[in-house]
């Protein structure tokens, strides 16, 4: 293991408190203490920033400082209130922001956000009573989150943005992508949102594979499809040091996940789409 990407861990929780100024300045100041972890070796150690989109254009703001401290990504709630959907234009900053100064935005499984309007929280703060259907369908929000991006037109508008599935595994991408593409061509338009592409040839599927990227750990039967998926949108992570990381087998796992792949696609995999993303200098 020669380099990381570094996401929050407890941190996380952050997205489920429905009070604005306190989720702004906790994730501040864990943005702070992050680059001062990652300045041991900036090379190896990436960093990625936590963002609170209640207000965009602050959010922005916070998205430049981290940048300029070096940290190489950003970390926005998968799914947001629903008064404030993904389609809407405030976002438009944001996603300027991210594309101009080659931030990649993440979307992290579990990180709904909390409503501060009526003070709601986004899901339960006891883990230890979440039932197991919540992490079998954990995948339904970033389904969503991603639909709208692409059926608003926001990577049409945003050519060089990333945008990537984290800890959603694999597997759900080629059913959702043939749903977007029959969709787009063969359902009735129902308003204003149902809108067309300026180039009559592509496709929402075309949208995913140049802009999406999809964090995995264990998932055997997403990389079967990988000519669907795009060779370029899966990466492999541990998710060091959680429960379900692949520690300390990981060697094992990647060599499993990777064995019917051809060389250039087991590197891309497991490392070479990383490296790209986050600019590493892999030696």
């Amino acid at each position: 293991m020669w380099g990381s990407v570094i996401y929050p861990s407890q941190g996380l929780v952050l997205f489920s408190v429905p009070v604005t100024d306190v989720v702004t300045t906790a994730m501040a100041v864990y943005n702070d203490w992050l680059a001062d972890f990652c300045s041991e070796d900036t090379g190896r150690l990436k960093g990625v920033a936590m963002l609170n989109l209640d207000d965009v254009q602050a959010a922005v703001r916070e998205l430049e400082r981290c940048r300029e401290r070096g940290l190489c990504g950003a970390l926005i709630t998968v799914l947001p209130p629903s008064w404030q959907p993904f389609r809407s234009d405030v976002y438009e900053p944001l996603w300027a922001a991210a594309e101009d100064l080659e931030v990649p935005l993440s979307l992290h499984v579990a990180t709904d956000r909390a409503d501060p309007r009526v003070g709601a929280g986004a899901f339960r703060l006891d883990v230890k009573h979440v039932p197991p259907s919540m992490f079998v369908n954990s995948d339904f929000q970033v389904r969503q989150t991603l639909a709208e991006l692409i059926f608003s037109g926001v990577f049409e508008r945003h050519p060089r943005l990333r945008v990537g599935s984290v800890e959603h595994e694999l597997g759900w991408i080629p059913f959702f992508l043939d749903r977007m593409d029959y969709v787009y061509t063969d359902r009735p338009r129902r308003g204003p949102e149902w809108k067309r592409f300026r180039d009559a040839d592509v496709l929402p599927s075309d949208f995913f594979r140049q802009h999406v990227f999809a964090s995995f750990q264990e998932d055997p039967h997403g990389l079967r499809l990988l000519d669907v998926l795009g060779r370029d949108t899966p990466t492999w992570g541990s998710d060091y040091p959680h429960t379900e990381s692949t520690f300390p087998r990981s060697r094992e796992i990647v060599d499993s996940v990777v064995a019917d792949l051809t060389d250039e696609d087991a590197w891309a995999v497991s490392a070479g789409t990383c490296a790209a993303l986050y600019g590493f200098d892999v030696p």
